[in-house]
């Protein structure tokens, strides 16, 4: 009986990594088709990121029990919110954020290490670290082409980019981020 329960949870393992290989791939393949059809298109045209998503938007006020989403919650790279990781709020500030609200951290080093997520539309609404930037697309705006180009490894490395302060504590400010052009499908 245990080495079938042996054999039975080596192959859960084995999947598992099959799985993690498969986002990654897919991950690639998304960032490269965004880079692609996306990023490298001249013909369409540019606005600040803050005229297609709202910045840092309000989110109505916060109970002690609503969850909380601390910066270790975002594994990064895999744009994953891990939910053993979400806290309850409790007395502590923070951001504001809600189900399909786009979280990217804003401080060194986890912006460059691409701690960018989004919240799961399972959760209302939450408090989050301070040292995140929250995105919500603006009407005429589609959630998932703010996230995609949000997590796009041409917006990434813009936004950090913007990041200033002293060394080891650098951050991005909202304005600046808010400022860094990105390309705008043509409505269908």
């Amino acid at each position: 009986e245990q080495h079938r329960i042996v054999g039975l949870l080596r192959e859960i393992e084995s999947n598992s990594d099959e799985l993690i290989s498969l986002v990654e791939r897919c991950s690639s393949l998304i960032d490269a088709i965004f880079q692609y059809y996306v990023w490298s298109d001249e013909s369409l045209n540019q606005k600040p990121i803050n005229q297609i998503a709202e910045i840092n938007p309000k989110v109505v006020s916060l109970s002690e029990d609503d969850p909380f989403i601390p910066m270790e919650a975002i594994d990064p790279w895999t744009q994953q919110i891990v939910l053993s990781r979400i806290e309850k709020k409790g007395p502590r500030g923070g951001v504001r954020a809600c189900g399909g609200d786009i979280l990217m951290a804003r401080i060194t080093p986890c912006l460059e290490n691409g701690k960018i997520s989004q919240v799961p539309i399972s959760i209302a609404k939450c408090g989050g670290s301070t040292e995140f930037i929250v995105f919500r697309a603006l009407d005429g705006t589609d959630q998932q082409f703010l996230y995609h180009l949000i997590t796009s490894r041409v917006f990434h490395s813009q936004a950090a980019g913007t990041m200033s302060g002293s060394t080891g504590r650098q951050r991005a400010s909202a304005s600046d981020v808010g400022r860094i052009l990105v390309p705008i499908l043509p409505p269908m």
